[in-house]
C-alpha cells in the first residue's frame, strides 16, 4: 500500500517538473583546456604576485638592516644573498 502512495507522489511531483532530465546543456558537458583556462591565468597571476612581494620584502629587510648596522646597502644585499643561498 505504501508503494502505491509513493508511486503517486513520484508521478504527481517529479513527472510534471519544468526541468527535463533528457536534455543536456552543451556548456557543461565536458571539461577541456579552453574551459579551465581562467584557472591557469589566476594561478599564474598569484605566482607572479607572490614573487614580487617576496622580492620587495627582501629589499625592505636589507634596507632596514643596512640602516641599523650602518653598512652600505650593496654590501647588505651581497650578505643577504649569500645567506639565502647557503
Amino acid at each position: 500500500m505504501s508503494f502505491f502512495y509513493l508511486n503517486i507522489f513520484y508521478i504527481s511531483r517529479y513527472e510534471r517538473s519544468e526541468c527535463s532530465l533528457n536534455t543536456k546543456d552543451k556548456r557543461f558537458s565536458e571539461l577541456s583546456l579552453s574551459s579551465v583556462t581562467g584557472l591557469f591565468y589566476i594561478f599564474l597571476f598569484g605566482i607572479i604576485l607572490s614573487c614580487i612581494i617576496a622580492f620587495m620584502e627582501f629589499l625592505i629587510t636589507a634596507k632596514n638592516e643596512s640602516e641599523t648596522l650602518n653598512i652600505n646597502f650593496r654590501e647588505i644585499l651581497r650578505i643577504k644573498m649569500i645567506e639565502y643561498v647557503i
